[in-house]
């Protein structure tokens, strides 16, 4: 009855890790954020006409925002790289054919 238990609890932290994860990336998606401003706003329960505007404001604040991600993305790799090109003006040649193997590489989609 202890191992059961155990299992349990296991499986529901692995099922609640891998939940937290694919929820975390779905809110980084445009769709979800304009839903969720849209959603937030119906509270304040506009009118038909007042809808559009909105819309358009929500739109502009999801690319914004979605270009200061790749703006900070590009960056903080920027900052990695230089940090990584330290480290390695430090290694002996033999560290370093190992640092080539090992060092944070950009993702191809972040140049």
């Amino acid at each position: 009855m202890t191992l059961f238990a155990v299992f349990c609890g296991g499986a529901g932290f692995v099922l609640g890790v891998v939940a937290v994860q694919v929820w975390k990336k779905k809110t980084e998606e445009p769709d979800f954020m304009r839903w969720a401003a849209r959603k937030h706003l119906q509270k304040l329960k506009p009118s038909e006409e007042q809808w559009p505007k909105i819309d358009e404001r929500i739109q502009t604040a999801v690319d914004e925002a979605l270009q200061l991600k790749a703006r900070s993305t590009r960056e903080l790799w920027d900052i990695i790289e230089r940090a990584a090109d330290g480290v390695n003006e430090e290694l002996t040649p033999e560290q370093r054919q190992k640092w080539e193997e090992i060092r944070p590489k950009r993702p191809a989609g972040q140049k």
